[in-house]
């Protein structure tokens, strides 16, 4: 579900339709990979990374597509699970990191 959740949104990006992010406002797509996006915000003259899917939970990026809050209400729980499973990866690994030379 989580994967057909990413190509839902990716599709959506690859559209060409705009992109609104909750405080900065509309946005250019700069780059889309490994799961960021790199928009940039002309009224501020500035780029900024996000976290793709976890910026699209949080109701923080909005993509201007009629399916758009069909998709987030439909997937919004899938990506919401997706961004505590990978924060809770990255704490695992910064406590395992003392440990570092026991395990490889």
């Amino acid at each position: 579900l989580l994967e057909e959740a990413r190509t839902a949104f990716t599709d959506l990006l690859n559209s060409g339709a705009e992109i609104t992010h909750k405080a900065f406002g509309k946005a250019q797509l700069m780059e889309f990979s490994n799961g960021y996006i790199t928009l940039f915000f002309e009224a501020k003259n500035e780029q900024k990374k996000f976290v793709f899917l976890s910026s699209l939970a949080g109701g923080f990026i909005k993509i201007s597509s009629p399916d758009f809050d069909t998709l987030l209400e439909k997937y919004r729980s899938v990506l919401k699970s997706e961004t505590n499973v990978s924060r809770q990866l990255e704490m695992a690994v910064k406590a395992l990191e003392p440990y570092k030379e026991y395990l490889d």
